[in-house]
């Protein structure tokens, strides 16, 4: 069809990832989605690809909930912290978004890499 622009799901014995939106505006090729087992995983990803960042890196999330780099597989922190409201349009948190880590995710001892400032406001499970 002549397309360049478009979302490529691909399996391959690697960590289910995509890279966020099209990057520079100059690229033009496949996004890739890799190694997703799930529908919420595949959502996830896809929404990735369309530039949709992790809720929990909405510059509000840290009035909301602490990600402890501590707790988090060496390298891997970038996924947990907060971004600069200057690259996001909204900072609207939802903690029920299909963007939203559970709090053990990525857990490099087995403790929780993001707490909740208050429980009673959302489950991170």
């Amino acid at each position: 069809y002549g397309l360049t622009s478009y979302i490529l799901f691909s399996y391959t014995s690697q960590v289910c990832s995509a890279p966020p939106g099209r990057g520079t505006a100059s690229y033009h090729g496949p996004r890739t989605i890799r190694t997703c087992h799930n529908w919420n995983t595949i959502a996830h990803e896809t929404f990735h690809s369309l530039g949709v960042i992790h809720e929990h890196q909405a510059p509000s999330s840290p009035r909301y909930l602490t990600s402890i780099a501590a707790n988090v597989k060496s390298g891997m922190f970038h996924n947990f912290a907060p971004m600069d409201a200057s690259h996001v349009q909204s900072d609207a948190f939802d903690p029920s978004s299909l963007m939203m880590y559970n709090q053990m995710d990525f857990s490099e001892n087995g403790l929780p890499a993001i707490t909740p400032l208050r429980q009673e406001l959302y489950s991170l499970n």
